[in-house]
C-alpha cells in the first residue's frame, strides 16, 4: 500500500503534466490510464 503522501505527490505531478485544473480531474485521468487504483 502506497502512503497517502506519495499518492498525493503523484497526483500533483500528474496535474502539472496533464495540465488539468482540479485534483479530481487528475485522479480521473490517472485512473483512466491505470496509474492509480482505489
Amino acid at each position: 500500500m502506497k502512503s497517502v503522501f506519495l499518492q498525493s505527490l503523484h497526483i500533483s505531478n500528474a496535474m502539472q503534466k496533464l495540465g488539468v485544473k482540479g485534483r479530481s480531474q487528475a485522479v480521473v485521468e490517472l485512473l483512466r490510464m491505470g496509474e492509480l487504483e482505489l
